[in-house]
C-alpha cells in the first residue's frame, strides 16, 4: 500500500529562502492518532504503533530508493523515526528533524535516551537549534524607561557565565501597560529567541566518548556557543521584549 502522506512539495517560505532546493519530502505515518482516542476506541496501541512505523519506513524507503528525497523533514519522536533520520543523513540526504527537548544541547541526551548510538549521533548530526517564543511589547501603549539596577545586575550576572557583558548606556526598556490594540495585555505579537549548537570535531569526540551533557555544554561554551537566554537578553536590549517576559519563559531568576 502506498503511503499517501509522502508530500513532494515546497512551501512558499522554502522557495523564497532557498530557491535552489528543488525537492522536499515530508515523511509521516498516517495513523498518528491521540493515544486517549485509541484507548477509547479499544484499539491495540501496539498494533497501531507497528503500522505507524511501517508507514514511515515505507515512505522513507521509497524516497531513498527512487532518489527523489534530496531534502526531508520528519519528527524524531521515537527510536524508529530517529534512526530513519540518521540513516537518511548517512546516505547523503539533507534531513531537517524536530525533537522535543529543552535546548539544543539536550537534543544529544534525548537521542541517546530513545536509543540512538553515540556513533550515529556524532557522525551524522551537524547542527542543533533550539527556539522559544516570547511576547513583544505593544508599540502603542508601552512606556519607555531606564533599566533598574536590579535588572542590570540580573542580566550581566547571567551573561558573564557565557563571556558576555552588556553596556546599558543609552539603552531603554519598557513597562507594559495595556490598551485596546493589545487586549490590555501590554504585549502584541511574538518574536523568536534562538540558540545554535554546532557539532564541531571536539563536540563529536565528546559525544562518541559518551560525555555528559554538562561536559558537552562546557566545551561548546568554550567554542562560542550562546544559549537561549543570551539571545533573549539581546532582544531585551533591542526593545522587543522585557526581562519579566523572558523570565516567564526560561525561569532565569
Amino acid at each position: 500500500m502506498e503511503n499517501k502522506q509522502i508530500i513532494s512539495d515546497i512551501n512558499d517560505y522554502t522557495v523564497e529562502k532557498h530557491p535552489n532546493i528543488k525537492n522536499v519530502q515530508i515523511i509521516e505515518g498516517k495513523n498518528n492518532f491521540p493515544i486517549s482516542w485509541l484507548n477509547q476506541q479499544g484499539y491495540c496501541e501496539y498494533q497501531i504503533c507497528l503500522q505507524y512505523f511501517k508507514d514511515i519506513k515505507v515512505g522513507q524507503t521509497k524516497a531513498m530508493t527512487q532518489g527523489t528525497a534530496e531534502h526531508e523533514k520528519l519528527e524524531a519522536r521515537f527510536k524508529e523515526t530517529a534512526e530513519i533520520a540518521m540513516q537518511a543523513g548517512q546516505t547523503g540526504h539533507y534531513v531537517l528533524s524536530t525533537i522535543h527537548t529543552i535546548d539544543s544541547v539536550e537534543v544529544l541526551t534525548r537521542l541517546r535516551k530513545i536509543g540512538v548510538s553515540n556513533y550515529d549521533i556524532g557522525s551524522t548530526l551537524a547542527t542543533s537549534l533550539s527556539q522559544r517564543l516570547v511576547r513583544r511589547v505593544c508599540p502603542d501603549c508601552a512606556q519607555e524607561r531606564d533599566f533598574t539596577e536590579e535588572e542590570k545586575e540580573i542580566i550581566n550576572r547571567i551573561a558573564r557565565k557565557y563571556h558576555v557583558e552588556y553596556d546599558f548606556k543609552g539603552k531603554k526598556t519598557y513597562t507594559t501597560v495595556g490598551c485596546e490594540k493589545c487586549n490590555n495585555t501590554g504585549f502584541y505579537g511574538r518574536i523568536g529567541i534562538f540558540e545554535v549548537l554546532n557539532i564541531t570535531e571536539n563536540i563529536k569526540e565528546l559525544i562518541v566518548k559518551d560525555a555528559s551533557s554538562i561536559e558537552i555544554r562546557n566545551k561548546a561554551i568554550e567554542e562560542g556557543y550562546k544559549p537561549l537566554v543570551i539571545d533573549g537578553f539581546n532582544k531585551i536590549m533591542e526593545g522587543y521584549t522585557t526581562l519579566q517576559e523572558l523570565n516567564s519563559k526560561l525561569v532565569i531568576y
